[in-house]
């Protein structure tokens, strides 16, 4: 801060005294700066340490304000606080602000738990951002001290508490923890180690009543107590209106205490329900009870299952009772992230559609779905749920597991099988879809199945029979304006029997393959020839060419060079974009060419092309 500019020598002290008052409301006290010890530049501005150090901190508060200050680590604030320049030190540290903004650890010794009081103290009476310790092989005696030093005496300006400790320390604090005095909590997260304790449960669940917090957003409860926690609530019937994530870890979860968590969610707008621990007899649900979540409009729901000590694999739960017993009427986003293998999730997700229906003619007004990580076993069940949900606007599918990868989980719906009638076809099941994400992280693509990365493409544009053994072409899908698709490989036949797509409101649609880590993926000469064919269909095609030079499959160089597009897009009858793909991932040097089908081995290109710009991005 420039002291110069602030002009404050003019300011008389029967002035600031009465700017003080006004200001903080109280009489201020005159501690003046010592300026015995200080260099001369700071002599020269003598008249500013008239002024109190009350007032001083308004003016320095009121000007960081507007400053956007790095994070910095735990270990870098002391230093950091040091670095405040030497004569507004005194005045910064002043600040309540300041120490409450802190985010560090209590402590795990002695030797700090006097600085911690002394924090704390000095970050009084602004709300502390978030306080949290750990003690797993810390003496009994210097857990209490911290819990009576550190945290019952603050418990009013606390917005962020997490407390992981043993059970048996659990039981003093819920004899002891006040959560009345808990107005400003926010998010509170309790973890208990070790087997739980004759009593344990009954206290932990009669002693903690969050309800008395009326801001608490987030809760999360890793221990084996949560069953008492969550019939305390349900018992009180207390709804908590302002909670958006709940996070639950306990491996003696039953039925009944899941209906209970269910309970506490029926009157929220927007909730994350994170449940964890279930093992390989995974709570079922009876089908009968029925669950009807009025007012629910957002919903994200993760399954993490139980991780093995030993091996840190997860034990697989089953996911699709939990959902079979809901009816939820007014869900309009919905996010299902899970590492389980289920066969049955997408049938139970079309009884929650069914349920929902409050009169003849209403529809699912789910508009908005992501699926991260789901295993899909039977695609043609992602189809009949689709087929409920016709307000369908943006679908994503990120990581999706299966048999197949993510495009043949996904893509395989597009199409209809024997048996099937024809409104089993996606394009009459999403009207109103939009934008469409299919989305696979995998790093490496077998040299066999990349050349085929681009058949799927062209019989998606082209409205090609996917296999002759399957009666049935892609659904030109005609409706969708936006399509991003990331991912290795997708399995494929030509046939010859073609129609013509409409492709009239299709605005765009990004193609990315990936390869192994530093690899270039040109196209395959077969794609490069069907290129013509999409133009003879009033598509045209853009593209700059990069020289590759060809190898042949012993090594051998061959003495002449093809051109393949690093991207290339295509356009409509109308100049509008329709099509874009991306190939501008560069080959390291020292990495070694692989094989494709065609017997050639691509090398490094020699110089990275330009970047294609089209004449009418800008319009897309």
């Amino acid at each position: 801060m420039d002291m110069d500019n602030i002009q404050l020598s003019k300011l008389q002290v029967g002035t600031v005294a009465q700017v003080a008052h006004a200001v903080t409301g109280s009489a201020p006290r005159f501690t003046c700066l010592n300026l015995s010890r200080r260099t001369i530049r700071f002599e020269q501005s003598v008249s500013i340490n008239n002024l109190p150090i009350e007032l001083l901190s308004i003016i320095f508060d009121f000007a960081m304000e507007d400053v956007d200050l790095p994070k910095v680590t735990r270990r870098d604030v002391p230093l950091s606080l040091t670095m405040v320049c030497y004569s507004w030190r005194a005045v910064a540290f002043s600040l309540p602000s300041l120490w409450a903004s802190i985010d560090a650890d209590l402590p795990n010794s002695i030797l700090t738990l006097n600085f911690a009081s002394e924090w704390l103290a000095r970050s009084e009476p602004a709300a502390i951002r978030q306080l949290s310790f750990s003690f797993s092989k810390q003496p009994f005696d210097l857990c209490k001290d911290v819990l009576n030093i550190c945290v019952y005496p603050y418990l009013g300006n606390i917005t962020c508490l997490g407390l992981s400790m043993s059970s048996i320390l659990f039981r003093d604090l819920s004899k002891h923890l006040d959560t009345s005095a808990l107005q400003v909590l926010e998010a509170i997260s309790f973890t208990a180690h070790g087997e739980p304790v004759d009593g344990l449960g009954a206290s932990f669940g009669n002693s903690i009543d969050l309800s008395k917090c009326p801001a608490l957003s987030v809760v999360s409860l890793i221990s084996e107590q949560s069953t008492e926690f969550i019939s305390r609530h349900c018992v009180t019937g207390f709804q908590w209106e302002s909670l958006t994530q709940l996070d639950l870890c306990d491996r003696t979860l039953d039925p009944i205490t899941v209906l209970d968590i269910l309970a506490l969610c029926l009157y929220l707008q927007h909730c994350k329900l994170l449940l964890r621990g279930f093992g390989p007899d995974a709570p079922f649900i009876p089908s009968a009870q029925m669950i009807t979540m009025w007012d629910l409009v957002s919903w994200e729901v993760e399954f993490t299952g139980t991780r093995n000590p030993r091996t840190g694999q997860y034990i697989p739960t089953t996911i699709a009772p939990f959902f079979g017993v809901f009816g939820l009427p007014s869900l309009e986003e919905l996010t299902i992230e899970s590492r389980e293998v289920d066969p049955g999730l997408f049938t139970a997700l079309t009884r929650v559609a069914a349920r929902s229906f409050l009169n003849e003619g209403d529809t699912f007004p789910l508009h908005t779905l992501h699926l991260k990580g789901v295993h899909i076993l039977y695609p043609h069940t992602l189809v009949t749920f689709l087929r409920q949900t016709p307000n369908l606007v943006n679908l994503t599918m990120v990581n999706a597991r299966g048999p197949v990868d993510t495009y043949q989980c996904f893509f395989m719906s597009f199409t209809w099988k024997r048996g099937m009638s024809r409104h089993h076809k996606v394009s009459q099941c999403l009207p109103l879809l939009e934008h469409l994400t299919v989305i696979d992280n995998a790093d490496r693509v077998s040299p066999k199945t990349r050349i085929r990365n681009e058949l799927w493409v062209l019989d998606f544009l082209q409205s090609r029979r996917w296999r002759p053994d399957w009666p049935g072409r892609i659904s030109p899908c005609h409706c969708t304006k936006d399509m991003k698709c990331e991912g290795n490989h997708f399995r494929t036949r030509n046939n010859p029997h073609t129609k013509k797509m409409k492709l009239t409101q299709l605005q765009s649609i990004s193609i990315r393959w990936r390869g192994a880590p530093g690899k270039f993926l040109p196209p395959s000469q077969s794609f490069c020839k069907s290129l013509p064919q999409l133009q003879s269909r009033g598509l045209e095609v853009c593209h700059p060419p990069l020289l590759v030079r060809a190898k042949a499959s012993r090594g051998d160089w061959i003495g002449k060079q093809r051109e393949f597009p690093l991207e290339w897009s295509i356009f409509g009858p109308d100049m509008s974009a329709l099509f874009y793909v991306d190939f501008s991932r560069e080959a390291t040097k020292e990495s070694d060419a692989e094989s494709d089908d065609d017997g050639y081995e691509t090398e490094d290109p020699p110089t990275p092309p330009r970047e294609y710009t089209s004449p009418l991005q800008n319009d897309v």
